[in-house]
């Protein structure tokens, strides 16, 4: 579930039935990435992280691309559990809540 392959469907199922959703693989995966043109898989770090449905509103708030699609799945009702290694992105998963 990320922003190419919403699970429209699946979500409303699960919340009409209360079930809580998480967004595995929030920006995407290997998987994924054979889905998409070669000009879309650019990073490891979300296959879809360079498409202007996402850079545009990152741009516009002043945003990474990771923050937006973060906040994109936490509107939505899903629980996201970003993993990171580096504390910059730590920083930048925790400050979704301002725009």
């Amino acid at each position: 579930m990320h922003p190419l392959l919403t699970q429209e469907r699946l979500l409303r199922f699960a919340q009409m039935n209360g079930v809580q959703v998480m967004a595995y693989t929030q920006f995407g995966n290997a998987s994924t990435a054979g889905r998409l043109s070669s000009a879309d898989n650019k990073t490891e770090y979300g296959v879809f992280m360079h498409r202007d449905e996402i850079c545009a509103p990152a741009k516009k708030y002043n945003k990474t691309a990771g923050q937006v699609a973060l906040r994109w799945a936490l509107q939505r009702g899903t629980v996201i559990m970003p993993k990171t290694e580096k504390v910059e992105r730590l920083d930048e998963n925790l400050n979704i809540f301002d725009f």
